[in-house]
């Protein structure tokens, strides 16, 4: 069943405001309810895309900024200082502004499970490697592999790294 372009329209700009809003964290159930007509597959392609063109966020920054300059200038005439204004506008963008995945939203395991699964993966392909040397430890029995693993190992530290670099 083809959408109307009204619909179609519509559809997007509820998805927006609420994209600016609420950002991924929202249940789109209700809006979809709204608009039978919209396929399932549809309406989430339209959402991804409209997620991925990154406007519902500069809208909010926008938002954001002109509230900032708002206040800015609201306390420069009360007070003729700009100070106070900014630690109060901070807590205010701080409630206005989407919450930032954490490790969890993004990959659905916990920190801990996470640096499980990367120690079983360089174990994995340390095992490769010593699987691809032969018995007397010189000399390489499959070099293909043995590049593969040694490829695997270095991915695997490059992501250990960067993670124990945003932890810390």
């Amino acid at each position: 069943m083809a959408v109307s372009k009204a619909d179609k329209e519509q559809c997007q700009a509820e998805m927006a405001r609420l994209l600016e809003r609420y950002g991924t964290n929202y249940d789109w159930t209700e809006l979809r309810a709204k608009y039978p007509s919209v396929s399932k597959p549809t309406f989430y392609r339209w959402l991804k895309k409209l997620h991925d063109s990154g406007v519902p966020a500069q809208n909010a920054l926008r938002k954001a900024r002109k509230q900032v300059r708002r206040a800015e200038k609201r306390a420069e005439k009360r007070t003729g200082s700009k100070e106070p204004a900014k630690e109060k506008m901070a807590r205010q963008l701080h409630d206005q502004l989407p919450v930032a995945p954490s490790v969890d939203d993004l990959c659905r395991v916990s920190m801990p499970e996470l640096i499980g699964c990367i120690k079983e993966c360089i174990d994995d392909a340390q095992r490769l490697k010593r699987h691809a040397q032969a018995t007397d430890g010189d000399k390489i029995r499959n070099a293909k592999l043995y590049l593969n693993a040694s490829e695997q190992l270095r991915k695997c530290v490059e992501t250990a790294t960067r993670l124990s670099e945003t932890m810390y």
